[in-house]
């Protein structure tokens, strides 16, 4: 839908209160002109912002010292828009707007073709259905950065405990019941491992003798001797006792004895005692009565209290040893759980008893009694006992040296990192820690989702602007052609080097490319910036927005806004620029041109453009800080000596250049020609001094009542130089400071002055 008419900005720039004068009705070729500073890029801003529905744009160039909120009315020919409130009642994306700020930021910004125009050229290349397939690419590249802040806030809690290399090892830690008792075993080690050179010298821990048990005393108790007689016993032990003799010396002489008795020589043979001796010391009672002199001092090598007290210290000693081994070592300590003692002292006694016993009569029997028969189950049990605490010896000790050899520097540090692990692991499934992980998982894998998206939108987004960029680049070269522009553009493509898809093309001059450069390319370098000159670029950012235009399937339905569009152009390619701005119309709803040069309007106008379908507006000057939209008499204006005036006092006022003489002779009638477009009642009355007389008669217009004072210092300064009023008007000499002053007086009483 085309835009009728601008009803009324307030408080936006130079609108203070902007209110339409006249018909100013837009039609489908619609001219504005502005000088500079007058309000065009405030126009484009207010367009601009309603095509992106970006109110920000507007409030951003809230009047300063208005003290109002911006307020705008646009009459479109389905209804008004309005912008109250801080925001547009409806946006309308059906604008089209070329301005520096297009070029800006869709081309090239100063001289160099940075990353923003890049990725904005990019979209507008690839259109509307391209531009929604990199909206997918970006939403998913977005979602994905997002996605990314998520990770990174749960990982910036779980590195705390790990670095970020080992985040997914430590997220893969498996719970371990027995996790407290591997710590304190592998820090035992650790700590060992730190001492090693003092536990070196430290001895292991030692066996216990293991007490034996007698397997043949009841057999030896039992024993009797069928070949020793009992008289030969009895006569051996009578003749003992009469002369105080002991068995062993008798059974050692009796060996010694052959036939002569070695004290007194007589004859041996034949006596009846040594008969008897021969018979009871004779080879099987010598026998058993050693066999039986072995298990009589076993009581005294076996089961002593020495023995006893060899038992208690190296248990003690072990234990000793154990409780430091045990720090760096897991082992099984050696327990022995019965008191020594109180199993080998009634053993000791029983057996000695039953061993005197049977000493006493090495002939007879000797039964085995209850209190024997219970200590020998005790020493068995016992000796069983000292075999499992020798066992747990043996590995405690086998476990210790293996710790000896492995203990290097080199296993210090994997046992360091091993206990590092073993802590890790137990911090891993603590409850907050635990929940961390699960959410750090599960955003992991979200953001794999999201991943596989992107790549999916590329993919899409690459099949589709293979086709449609190349058919864009065949689009701007056309329309480079017939600007004559001395280079085409080659190499266009998108491509992403950043998180984002951008464009990127060089330029063909002479045969030979240019790349596109960018700042920090070297000026000794051809690249963008140093190889066209402003009016090729300007050239180029035109043909760009109309390759765009053309590409655009709402076309005809597209209001098209062009500001100063033949900036730094040769006269061909503004001829060029109004037969394109020509030919855009036919294709669209509607064709806005704004520009400060009213020559280029008035060329426009007169190029073919329908006389029923064209209207020519301007910004206008209304008071010191106001300006209003009128109808633009611009066949007239165009033509007429105001505006060759106000050129001379432009000229005087910016560049000090002009006769003063000449340039004093310019303001009055700049002046009164103002006044009397403000008040047309002013139309027919001749001389500054008789106009300013009708406003104070009249007390109007406000306007010129508001700016009298210094139209009246005008009058009276010129009075001077003008013929009829002044003595010597061609001799008064001009002071050129003076003149400078009033000339910018009268420059900004006529709204001719700059921002």
């Amino acid at each position: 839908m085309s835009l009728l008419q601008i009803k009324h900005i307030g408080s936006v720039g130079r609108f203070r209160a902007c209110r339409a004068e006249g018909d100013v009705t837009f039609k489908k070729f619609t001219l504005i002109f502005g000088e500079n500073g007058r309000g065009k890029t405030t126009l484009c801003s207010i367009l601009r912002s309603l095509q992106t529905n970006d109110p920000d744009i507007v409030m951003g160039r809230t009047t300063l010292g208005g003290g109002k909120d911006p307020n705008v009315v646009l009459q479109f020919e389905d209804g008004s828009v309005m912008f109250k409130d801080g925001g547009w009642t409806k946006p309308n994306e059906g604008l089209r707007i070329f301005d520096a700020q297009y070029v800006a930021e869709n081309v090239y910004f100063g001289d160099e073709i940075g990353t923003e125009q890049r990725r904005n050229l990019c979209r507008v290349m690839l259109g509307k259905a391209g531009v929604n397939l990199a909206n997918a690419y970006d939403n998913a590249d977005d979602e994905i950065t997002a996605k990314n802040g998520e990770i990174r806030d749960v990982r910036n809690g779980l590195t705390a405990h790990v670095t970020t290399s080992q985040l997914d090892q430590f997220i893969g830690l498996e719970k371990d019941d027995k996790i407290d008792e591997k710590i304190t075993a592998k820090a035992r080690e650790v700590e060992g491992l730190k001492e090693i050179d003092n536990l070196r010298n430290r001895a292991l821990l030692q066996a216990l003798d293991v007490p034996p048990v007698p397997s043949r005393l009841e057999e030896i108790l039992g024993t009797t001797l069928e070949g020793v007689s009992r008289d030969a016993e009895a006569k051996v032990k009578k003749h003992l006792a009469e002369h105080g003799l002991q068995e062993d010396w008798l059974t050692t002489g009796l060996k010694q004895a052959k036939d002569d008795c070695p004290f007194c020589g007589q004859k041996l043979k034949g006596l009846d005692l040594i008969a008897s001796y021969r018979t009871f010391f004779n080879a099987e009672y010598d026998k058993f009565r050693i066999e039986q002199e072995q298990y009589r001092a076993l009581p005294s090598r076996h089961y002593s209290d020495d023995k006893i007290a060899l038992f208690d210290s190296r248990m003690e000693t072990n234990t000793s040893s154990a409780e430091v081994w045990k720090r760096y070592v897991t082992f099984t300590e050696p327990k022995l759980r019965t008191n020594v003692a109180s199993v080998i002292e009634p053993f000791r006694a029983e057996m000695v008893a039953l061993l005197d016993k049977k000493h006493a009569d090495l002939l007879a029997p000797v039964m085995i009694t209850p209190a024997y028969r219970s200590a020998y189950q005790k020493l068995t049990a016992l000796k069983t006992e000292v075999e499992a605490y020798n066992a747990a010896v043996e590995g405690a000790n086998k476990l210790i040296e293996a710790f000896k050899r492995s203990a290097t520097p080199a296993r210090l540090t994997s046992a360091q990192n091993e206990l590092k692990w073993l802590q890790l692991t137990k911090k891993r499934h603590e409850k907050e820690v635990a929940q961390s992980c699960d959410k750090y998982t599960t955003l992991k894998a979200e953001k794999d989702a999201l991943d596989k998206k992107k790549v999916d939108a590329r993919k899409k987004l690459d099949e589709y602007s293979t086709t449609v960029v190349d058919t864009y680049r065949q689009s701007i070269n056309a329309f480079l052609k017939k600007f004559t522009a001395g280079f085409y553009l080659d190499k266009v493509k998108v491509e992403y080097s950043g998180r984002v898809p951008n464009s990127t093309f060089c330029v063909v001059i002479n045969e030979t490319t240019v790349e596109m450069g960018n700042s920090g390319t070297p000026l000794d370098e051809p690249s963008f910036r140093n190889t066209l000159s402003s009016g090729d670029k300007s050239t180029l950012a035109l043909a760009f927005f109309l390759a765009q235009i053309k590409a655009d399937p709402d076309v005809a339905s597209c209001i098209v806004i062009f500001d100063d569009p033949f900036n730094s152009q040769d006269q061909f390619r503004r001829t060029c620029t109004m037969g394109e701005i020509r030919r855009c119309g036919r294709d669209v709803a509607q064709v806005v041109v704004m520009s400060h040069d009213a020559r280029f309007l008035r060329d426009l106008w007169e190029h073919d453009l329908p006389t029923d379908d064209r209207k020519a507006l301007w910004l206008l000057a209304f008071g010191h800080r106001d300006t209003v939209i009128a109808e633009w008499p611009i066949e007239t204006d165009t033509e007429s000596e105001d505006a060759g005036n106000r050129r001379v006092l432009l000229t005087f006022y910016h560049q000090n250049k002009g006769n003063p003489r000449d340039v004093v002779q310019k303001l009055r009638p700049v002046v009164e020609t103002h006044m009397k477009r403000m008040a047309p009642n002013l139309a027919k009355i001749k001389g500054l001094g008789n106009m300013l007389g009708k406003v104070r008669e009249d007390s109007g217009p406000p306007i010129l009542l508001d700016a009298y004072d210094d139209l009246d210092d005008i009058n009276n300064y010129t009075r001077k130089y003008m013929h009829g009023e002044g003595k010597n008007p061609d001799t008064e000499p001009v002071s050129t400071t003076e003149l400078h002053g009033f000339v910018g007086k009268v420059l900004e009483i006529a709204g001719a002055l700059t921002e």
